[in-house]
C-alpha cells in the first residue's frame, strides 16, 4: 500500500511533546507500507525509509491550480492520503487535488475542533475559515479520525456547519456507534475498530476512533501503525472505483455483458479482452468485485466469471462480508412529474410502460445529480434486449415527452459500456452532438451545452457516483 502523509508544518510537530508520536508512527508504518511525507518545512529529522517531499508555500498559495500538489499526486499515485491538519488552507488545496485524482482521504484533526478553538481570539478567524474552506474539508473526507472519546462529539457537532454557527442556531448532529469492525480479511490479522456515524440531515460522515493517547503508552508503536493501516484498507475497500484502472473497468464490462447474456455460444473474446482478463491480479479482482457489489451487479459478474471459466481468489460471500463504510443514503426517485401520465396511459402495455419509466427515471437522476447505479442501467438493458415491444409506440412516447435526444445519448452509453446492439434500440444512438450532451464530472453526470464532444467521450470518463 502507498500512503501519503500530509503535515504542512512538520517543524511544529517536532517541537510539540504531544504530537511527536507522529514521527515514530510514520517511521513504523514505513516497515509495512510505502510511505511518503509531504511538508513545507522539513527540519532534517532521520525518517528512515520514509520518502520525504517538500512543497512551496507561495507556489501553492498563488500558483495556478496548485500545480505542485497535482504533480506530487500524479507522480506518487498513493492509495490513500492522510491529512494531519485542521485549519490549514493547504489541506483544503490538497483535498481538492485528491478528488481530482480520485484518491480517498482520511483526516486527523488532533482535537482542533474542540471548544477552545472556537472561542476567544480564535472565534472570528476560525469562523471565516469554516465558511471559506474548512467545511469543505470535513464534508469531503472519506473518514475522520478521532484521537479520543471527547473528539467524537466535537466532530459530530461540526459536521456540515461551522462550529460557531452550530452554537448560535443550536444545531447538533446525531452520532451513534454503528458496529465494532473485526478486520480479519487484511494482512494485519485481527484488529478491532470503533466506527461512529455522524449525521447532519442527510449527510453521513464516518468517524473512526483510535485512541492515540492510550496507544502511545504501549511498549511499541507498531500496534498503532497496524490499526491505521487497517483503516486505510477499509477506506480503499469502501471506494474501490477510485482505484480502478481502465483495464479494471473494461474487465468489469466484459464480465457483466457475459453474465447478462443468455446466448452462451455468442460469447467470444477478442485477443485484447482475453489479455485483460488473464492479467488481472488479486488486487484488481478485489477492486472489481467490491465495485460490482456496491453497484448491485455482483451476481451477474460472478455469472460471467463462471461462463468464461476464470479463476479468482474471492467467493461471493467473502466480498459481501468485507466491511464498507456507510455512505449517504441513495435518493430514491419516486415522484417524477411526467411518470404519472405514463403510469395512467392506457395506450401502453405493461412492458412498454415499464421501459418508459426506467428511461425517464435514469434521465431524471442524471439531470438532478441523483446517484444512478449500474443495476439501474442493467435493468433497462435486460428489458430492451430480452423483450418484444412496440418500437414505434415507444419512439412516439419518448418524442412526445421531450426526451428524444437524451434517450439517444443514453443508448450510446449503453452501446459502449453494455454491448447493446442497435437492433434492440428504438432510437439510433447519437455519436456527435453540438447541443446538450451528457458530461461526467466528479460531482456526477449532468446535462450541459458544449460542442465537438460525443457519447464515446462521455462513456470513457467514469466517476465514482455515476459508473457507466
Amino acid at each position: 500500500m502507498k500512503v501519503l502523509h500530509f503535515i504542512p508544518n512538520f517543524a511544529d510537530i517536532n517541537e510539540s511533546v504531544g504530537l511527536q508520536y507522529k514521527i515514530a508512527l510514520i517511521k513504523a508504518m514505513a516497515e509495512s507500507a510505502e510511505v511518503h511525507l509531504l511538508c513545507a518545512d522539513y527540519p532534517g529529522i532521520d525518517m528512515g525509509s520514509v520518502h520525504v517531499h517538500k512543497f512551496s508555500l507561495l507556489k501553492n498559495l498563488f500558483g495556478r491550480w496548485h500545480s505542485s500538489f497535482k504533480k506530487f499526486l500524479a507522480d506518487i499515485r498513493p492509495d490513500v492520503v492522510h491529512i494531519h491538519a485542521c485549519w490549514n488552507i493547504y489541506a483544503y488545496y490538497l483535498q481538492r487535488c485528491c478528488e481530482k485524482y480520485r484518491i480517498p482521504t482520511i483526516i486527523t484533526f488532533d482535537r482542533q475542533l474542540e471548544a477552545w478553538h472556537s472561542s476567544g481570539h480564535y472565534c472570528l478567524c476560525n469562523f471565516f475559515k469554516s465558511v471559506i474552506y474548512q467545511r469543505y474539508i470535513v464534508s469531503h473526507a472519506k473518514v475522520l479520525h478521532a484521537v479520543c472519546d471527547n473528539e467524537i462529539c466535537s466532530i459530530s457537532d461540526y459536521v456540515g456547519y461551522p462550529t460557531l454557527l452550530c452554537k448560535i442556531l443550536g444545531i447538533r448532529s446525531e452520532h451513534a456507534n454503528t458496529l465494532n469492525i473485526d478486520e480479519s480479511n487484511g494482512d494485519i490479522g485481527n484488529v478491532e475498530y470503533d466506527v461512529y456515524v455522524s449525521k447532519q440531515n442527510k449527510n453521513i460522515r464516518n468517524i473512526v476512533l483510535i485512541d492515540i493517547f492510550n496507544e502511545i503508552y504501549e511498549k511499541s508503536i507498531s500496534p498503532l501503525s497496524d490499526r491505521l493501516i487497517g483503516i486505510y484498507q477499509i477506506v480503499v475497500d469502501s471506494n474501490p472505483f477510485w482505484l480502478m484502472s481502465s483495464e479494471d473497468c473494461c474487465a468489469e464490462d466484459i464480465l457483466l455483458y457475459a453474465g447478462a447474456t443468455e446466448n452462451i455460444a455468442g460469447l467470444q473474446l477478442s485477443d485484447n479482452q482475453r489479455r485483460i482478463l488473464s492479467t488481472l491480479d488479486d488486487k484488481a479482482w478485489r477492486r472489481i468485485l467490491l465495485h460490482s457489489y456496491n453497484q448491485g451487479i455482483l451476481e451477474f459478474v460472478f455469472s460471467g466469471i463462471e461462463k468464461y471459466n476464470l479463476s479468482q481468489p474471492f467467493s461471493q460471500e467473502q466480498i459481501g462480508g468485507i466491511f464498507c463504510l456507510l455512505e449517504n443514503k441513495s435518493q430514491r426517485i419516486t415522484n417524477i412529474r411526467n411518470t404519472s401520465k405514463i403510469k395512467t396511459d392506457s395506450s401502453l402495455s405493461d412492458l412498454e410502460r415499464d421501459i418508459m419509466i426506467k428511461i425517464m427515471t435514469i434521465l431524471y437522476g442524471i439531470k438532478h445529480r441523483i446517484e444512478i447505479k449500474r443495476k439501474d442501467m442493467l435493468d433497462l438493458y435486460l428489458s430492451l434486449k430480452y423483450n418484444k415491444f412496440d418500437e414505434i409506440q415507444l419512439y412516439n412516447k419518448v418524442h412526445e415527452t421531450g426526451i428524444l435526444k437524451d434517450t439517444a445519448r443514453l443508448f450510446q452509453i449503453m452501446k459502449e459500456r453494455y454491448g447493446l446492439s442497435e437492433g434492440f434500440m428504438f432510437i439510433e444512438p447519437i455519436w456527435y452532438s453540438h447541443a446538450r450532451i451528457l458530461i461526467v464530472k466528479p460531482s456526477g453526470l449532468y446535462l450541459t451545452t458544449l460542442p465537438s464532444l460525443n457519447a464515446r467521450f462521455v462513456a470513457s470518463h467514469i466517476t465514482d457516483n455515476c459508473r457507466y
